[in-house]
């Protein structure tokens, strides 16, 4: 095997130690990051606000019987368990 360096190697080499284009890939992820956290809050709201209107839909379809039946501790249950699932 010969000790000579072979020109293409060489050059190969050279161009891998080129600087890297930081600014644009900088730029590029930042951009992709912030895109998905805002995709995220606002599917996290949505739900939020969602789970919030079934639990007041739920509460407000279960306070009738709760009068007339006269069960508070399955109506407070039933409120509990409400919540529980809208902060979840």
């Amino acid at each position: 095997m010969s000790d000579d360096l072979d020109p293409q190697l060489m050059r190969q080499f050279a161009q891998a130690a080129e600087t890297l284009p930081e600014a644009p890939f900088h730029t590029r992820v930042t951009e992709q990051l912030h895109r998905g956290r805002i995709r995220r809050v606002l599917t996290n709201a949505m739900w939020a606000a969602l789970r919030g209107l079934l639990a007041g839909f739920g509460v407000g379809l279960a306070t009738p019987f709760q009068k007339r039946v006269g069960r508070p501790a399955l109506f407070a249950l039933a409120a509990a368990a409400l919540m529980a699932w809208a902060a979840f």
